[in-house]
């Protein structure tokens, strides 16, 4: 399959950025079948709470299952990060849409992002944000029409200068 990668970036708050992406992740799946993954990179987690609520949010990332906790192992040298629960299907609020899935964020990249720099190397042999991410989720990859990303609006070291994942 050949997947393709859009990142919606915008170094300012406020601009429909996640509700584009959103929007259209449910367009794409909905009228045109498409199977689209959306990723939550940015930490005030909106996209995620559009699509799977704030009750359901809390209890994932409570349990570990977000993106946040990718990073984290990179930063610890740990291996907790558990793609099979964290990746949510068919999600959104939408009947008709059901090749819609999300990989959900987290308050807690924020403090991430500052503290990727610091990490070891030898965790994935990589500091690169963009080579963490397809690292952890090369095994969905392929699995996609569209992945479709929400990045957070600043310059922080989980933005992506070139989306190739």
């Amino acid at each position: 399959m050949n997947t393709k990668v859009v990142a919606t970036i915008n170094l300012k708050g406020g601009v429909a950025k996640t509700t584009t992406t959103v929007g259209l992740g449910q367009i794409l799946a909905g009228h045109f079948g498409k199977k689209v993954l959306i990723i939550d990179l940015d930490p005030q987690t909106n996209a995620t709470v559009m699509l799977i609520g704030e009750e359901k949010w809390l209890e994932l990332d409570n349990n570990g299952y977000t993106l946040a906790t990718l990073f984290s192992d990179a930063i610890e040298s740990n291996s907790k990060f558990d793609l099979s629960n964290t990746l949510q299907s068919s999600v959104g609020g939408v009947k008709e849409v059901k090749t819609l899935d999300l990989l959900p964020s987290s308050l807690r990249l924020i403090d991430l992002q500052d503290r990727l720099p610091s990490m070891p190397t030898r965790w994935f042999q990589m500091r690169s944000p963009v080579k963490i991410l397809q690292r952890g989720i090369k095994e969905i990859l392929n699995n996609y029409d569209l992945i479709l990303i929400d990045c957070p609006p600043s310059l922080g070291n989980i933005l992506f200068h070139r989306v190739e994942l």
